[in-house]
């Protein structure tokens, strides 16, 4: 999934299944780093614009999702609780 970094205002990259995060987008299924989400955004994370996205979309590297499908994973991520 992706997330705007509160830090920096870039996204990154992050499976809250796992808890694995990435400052930039992993290609294939070639994981060269693992990190926290804690060490990617340590101010926290925010839901990125639609601006944030286009690229990303047409390239076809990211799709959207229904929120309430994964609401229960993100919102203590969002909300910092």
């Amino acid at each position: 999934m992706v997330f705007c970094s509160n830090a920096t205002g870039k996204l990154i990259f992050f499976c809250p299944l796992c808890g694995v995060a990435w400052s930039n987008r992993p290609i294939g299924m070639q994981l060269n780093q693992i990190c926290s989400l804690q060490q990617v955004a340590p101010t926290g994370i925010s839901l990125p614009g639609e601006r944030d996205l286009v690229d990303l979309t047409r390239s076809g590297t990211v799709h959207n999702v229904d929120y309430s499908t994964w609401q229960e994973f993100l919102d203590p991520l969002l909300t910092g609780t």
